[in-house]
């Protein structure tokens, strides 16, 4: 879908097979600016499936990740080569503050 600019597939118990198949369809997406997979119970593979294909993505600014399963730093460190992520949401379920990255310097 070429106008379609934000996607809510929270609480959808997405697989990583399902994980794998959003990662194929962000490569070729240049519309979609925001993206919510949180409460997916993401396995720390899925999450690194997501944000290796995000390396390669550059119009989606605002992704939510929360609830996974993994290490937070891990998809901040990632995504330092992404330019195009402004905001990032990675609340785990103890519920600690959300991480906003921004992309501009000072």
């Amino acid at each position: 879908n070429s106008s379609l600019t934000q996607l809510d597939l929270s609480n959808n118990k997405i697989s990583y097979e399902g994980i794998k198949l959003i990662s194929n369809t962000l490569l070729r997406n240049t519309t979609l600016t925001h993206l919510n997979l949180c409460r997916n119970n993401i396995s720390g593979e899925g999450v690194n499936c997501i944000i290796d294909t995000l390396q390669h993505n550059s119009s989606l600014t605002f992704l939510s990740l929360s609830n996974y399963h993994g290490k937070e730093n891990l998809i901040t460190d990632k995504l330092k080569k992404n330019e195009s992520i402004q905001k990032l949401e990675q609340l785990k379920s103890h519920h600690k503050p959300h991480h906003s990255k921004s992309t501009h310097s000072p």
